[in-house]
């Protein structure tokens, strides 16, 4: 799936360099995108 593909790396990636909350966001969006869809 893209979206496992792109949010898991950044989620691994913004946990070490304390940016978690802009994935979270991003993670959000792209849930709604999907419902949307």
């Amino acid at each position: 799936m893209l979206y496992d593909s792109i949010m898991r790396p950044c989620i691994r990636k913004s946990e070490k360099t304390n940016g978690a909350k802009k994935c979270e966001i991003q993670e959000r969006i792209q849930t709604l995108s999907d419902g949307i869809d």
